[in-house]
């Protein structure tokens, strides 16, 4: 649950909690690498604690993909019909579901019985879903410019392409960097599909 790091300044290593971003010096530091320092802090880690109980990481996580999936609990909030399509879409995406689904009837049952304004729900057709999917993506790609533009530390990526067993191609980008001294942090930057299928 740590990231390695060493900060620039002085070349010293840490381990750095991947939940909350706290910041330990590394075990190796010292000849007998002691772990009590790490062990307390997961004692104490509230998202660790969270991820152990629920399974589901907290919003606390870095990377822009991971916070609009995140489901931690949150306050009580309005459903309105742009709601309803974010939750539809990540639903969709999450369970890997053709988006012509939507249009399937007993679906949309489903989704009138939810109410908005004191009026049964109308469930988002396939092309509002397609649509909120590209709203979605271009915010996202604009939080991950601004996160990227204001970095001061070098960029490693990592590449990584593999394909489906009807060999449709996927390519898949993670930018790992630094936010301040030792603060580490990862982002999915590109995950596209290749024009041509792998042999």
């Amino acid at each position: 649950m740590f990231h390695e790091t060493v900060k620039r300044s002085d070349g010293v290593p840490y381990a750095v909690c991947m939940l909350c971003n706290s910041a330990y010096k590394h075990p190796r530091c010292w000849k007998s690498a002691p772990t009590n320092s790490l062990n307390r802090h997961l004692d104490d880690c509230v998202a660790y604690q969270r991820l152990l109980k629920t399974g589901v990481e907290s919003s606390m996580g870095s990377g822009a993909l991971s916070n609009y999936f995140s489901t931690a609990s949150q306050p009580r909030i309005l459903v309105t019909k742009e709601w309803i399509e974010r939750q539809v879409l990540k639903f969709f995406i999450s369970a890997n579901i053709p988006f012509r689904q939507a249009d399937n009837e007993y679906f949309q049952e489903l989704i009138s019985k939810i109410q908005v304004n004191g009026g049964a729900a109308s469930s988002p057709s396939r092309k509002v879903i397609r649509a909120r999917l590209s709203k979605e993506a271009e915010a996202a790609k604009a939080d991950l410019k601004a996160v990227i533009s204001k970095n001061s530390s070098k960029i490693s990526l990592a590449l990584d392409m593999w394909s489906t067993r009807n060999k449709f191609g996927f390519l898949g980008i993670l930018s790992s960097f630094f936010l301040g001294e030792i603060s580490f942090s990862q982002i999915s930057t590109n995950l596209s599909s290749c024009n041509r299928s792998l042999d």
